[in-house]
C-alpha cells in the first residue's frame, strides 16, 4: 500500500441534507472548514478569509458567492475572490486573493472532503450494494464520539467484544473464544472473514476509516438455532433464511486527534421479497422498514451517551436517528 497522508483520504463531514445555502462550520483533522451549497453542488473551503483571517462561516451567500463578514470580500465556487467592495470599479483583484478550496464529493447520503490537492481513491461499497437493487438501504444514524477515528474503527473491527457488550444482538454464535482466521492486505486496506457457525462475517476496511461488515446467514444457522443458539443480526429474525445478508458500514471521520464523527449505514438483502414478523403475518418492504426501525430502536434506545469497551463515549448529532429504505419495488421513508 503506497504511503499517503490522512489529508489525501476522503472523509465525510456531514449528511448531504445538512448542507444548504447557509455557510456552516465543520471540523476535520483539526482544521476549520466552511461548507455551503450553491446552484451546482456542495462547496467546501478552509474557514478563513485570505484577507484578514476572518471565519467565512460567519458570512452569507450572495448570488452564489460566499461573502466574508469582515470586509465583504466575495468568493466564487472555485475559491477565487471576485469582488472587493473597497476597490474602485475596474480595479484588478490580485490572483492570490483566493480561498483555499478542498476536493468535495457527495455520495452515499454524505458530503465527503479530501483536503490534499491529490486525493486517494474514493471508498466503494462491496457488491456496489448502495446502488444494487437487490439490497435495501437504511440510514442508521450520525454520532460524535469522544475518541480518535482510529480507535473508533478499531472498535468496529473487533468482534471479540461482541459476546460481552452486544450479547443478544450480534454476539458470536459459537462463543467468545476466537478461532484462527486470515487477514489479507488489499489495494485499499484489509479484508478478513469469520464464520461463527451461524453467520459468515466478512469485513472490508477501506483505509483509513471506512469499514464494511457483511453478515450472511449460513445454512448452519438453522441447526444452531435448533440448539438454542441465537445472536441475531439486522438481517435476521426468527424465520431468517440462508443467504439473508446485512452490510453494516461504519465510517469514522477525524474531527481532531481526540474526537470523530461517526456515520452508520445498513444495507440489507433478503432472499425473499417479503419478511415475516411475529406481530404480523407478511409485511411488504415498506412495512418491513418500520419493523426494522422499531426493532433497532429497542436494541439501541435513544440515549445521550453510551460507553463501549474502547473507553469512548458517543453523542447523537441529532435527537433521533433517521432511517430510510429503498427497494426495487419502490421507495418509502420511515420517520
Amino acid at each position: 500500500m503506497a504511503s499517503v497522508s490522512l489529508e489525501q483520504h476522503w472523509h465525510p463531514i456531514a449528511p448531504a441534507g445538512e448542507i444548504d445555502g447557509q455557510p456552516r462550520q465543520y471540523m476535520l483533522l483539526g482544521q476549520r472548514l466552511v461548507a455551503f451549497r450553491d446552484a451546482e453542488d456542495a462547496v467546501v473551503f478552509k474557514d478563513v478569509c485570505i484577507h484578514r483571517g476572518a471565519e467565512l462561516s460567519g458570512g452569507w451567500i450572495d448570488g452564489g458567492r460566499l461573502t466574508c463578514p469582515y470586509h465583504g470580500w466575495q468568493y466564487d465556487r472555485t475559491g477565487a475572490c471576485v469582488h472587493i467592495p473597497s476597490l474602485p470599479d475596474g480595479a484588478t483583484i490580485p490572483s492570490k486573493a483566493r480561498a483555499i478550496k478542498y476536493n468535495t464529493r457527495e455520495a452515499y447520503g454524505l458530503v465527503w472532503v479530501a483536503m490534499a490537492e491529490r486525493a486517494a481513491a474514493f471508498p466503494e461499497w462491496p457488491e456496489d450494494a448502495w446502488k444494487n437493487p437487490a439490497y435495501h438501504v437504511f440510514m442508521v444514524g450520525d454520532y460524535t464520539w469522544d475518541t480518535s477515528a482510529g480507535r473508533a474503527v478499531e472498535n468496529a473491527m473487533d468482534f471479540s467484544h461482541f459476546n460481552f457488550v452486544h450479547k443478544g444482538f450480534t454476539e458470536l454464535a459459537d462463543g467468545p473464544v476466537i478461532k484462527n482466521h486470515g487477514v489479507t492486505q488489499t489495494e485499499h486496506g484489509l479484508s478478513y472473514e469469520y464464520d461463527d457457525g451461524a453467520r459468515l462475517r466478512q469485513y472490508t476496511l477501506h483505509f483509513p476509516f471506512v469499514l464494511h461488515d457483511k453478515k450472511t446467514v449460513t445454512p448452519a444457522a438453522l441447526a444452531a438455532r435448533g440448539k438454542g443458539i441465537e445472536g441475531g443480526t439486522w438481517s435476521e429474525s426468527a424465520n431468517s433464511k440462508p443467504g439473508d445478508a446485512t452490510i453494516l458500514t461504519f465510517i469514522a471521520s477525524p474531527i481532531d486527534a481526540n474526537a470523530c464523527s461517526v456515520s452508520s449505514r445498513a444495507i440489507i438483502r433478503l432472499k425473499r421479497r417479503t419478511h415475516r414478523c411475529p406481530k404480523d403475518s407478511t409485511r411488504s418492504w415498506s412495512r418491513t422498514a418500520g419493523w426494522w426501525k422499531a426493532s433497532t430502536l429497542r436494541r439501541f434506545p435513544p440515549i445521550s451517551a453510551r460507553n463501549c469497551t474502547c473507553g469512548s463515549r458517543t453523542r447523537r448529532r441529532s435527537p433521533t436517528a433517521s432511517f430510510c429504505s429503498v427497494s426495487s419495488a419502490g421507495a418509502s421513508r420511515v420517520r
